[in-house]
């Protein structure tokens, strides 16, 4: 079979459309936004249920990070298999896995998900120019979306009700979803003029994962 190289190239500079230039951008950009979404709010969950207290960094109020979490961190983000360096992240995925908030697949792809958070960031002209990165895909973003809706539910209904209970009395937890998922999904919906719903694309997204 005859190589071509240098496929990515020949459709930015060739297509009259910018259709294919366009729509991987919006995508790394769809899926920095969300990824970092989900990334902070897992990460101040996290920080906060196992803080010990405050402490004060560079003038500035934050949690002081118990034992048991840097219990998690040792065990559970150094030493396993992965391909970025971030401990804390790859405990508390680990963490939420063990607990039953994710799957071990969905864990593995969140994972691989990191790697690729990372490569957008640093390499993104050779995702967007270069044969050899995989192009940017609706799909990550679905996966990625699905995992935060998980945690953030199984967070609200194992954590947060479990410890106020009242608070939370006749709460319609099925249906529950944050805010910040559902403008989520309202703007990938519209930049992307999806025809198949996103949450169709995620319970897509799902399914491949487990």
């Amino acid at each position: 079979m005859e190589n071509h190289p240098f496929l990515k190239l020949q459709k930015i500079l060739l297509e009259e459309d910018n259709k294919y230039a366009t729509e991987q951008l919006i995508l790394a950009s769809l899926f920095m936004m969300v990824f970092e979404s989900f990334k902070g709010f897992m990460n101040d969950k996290i920080e906060y249920f196992f803080s010990d207290g405050f402490t004060t960094k560079d003038g500035k109020i934050t949690f002081k990070r118990g034992n048991a979490l840097k219990k998690i961190i040792k065990e559970k983000g150094r030493g396993n298999t992965g391909e970025h360096n971030n401990e804390f992240f790859r405990g508390c995925i680990t963490w939420f896995h063990e607990n039953g908030a994710i799957t071990k697949n969905e864990a593995q792809e969140t994972e691989r998900l990191y790697k690729l958070r990372n490569d957008i960031g640093h390499e993104l002209f050779s995702i967007i120019f270069l044969d050899n990165k995989p192009d940017m895909k609706l799909e990550d973003i679905g996966l990625i979306l699905n995992v935060f809706s998980k945690i953030s539910n199984w967070w609200l209904t194992e954590i947060e009700a479990a410890i106020d209970p009242d608070k939370f009395e006749g709460a319609d937890f099925e249906n529950a979803e944050l805010t910040q998922l559902w403008l989520f999904k309202e703007l990938i919906a519209k930049v992307l003029e999806q025809k198949t719903t996103i949450d169709e694309i995620i319970k897509k997204a799902s399914k491949a994962a487990n």
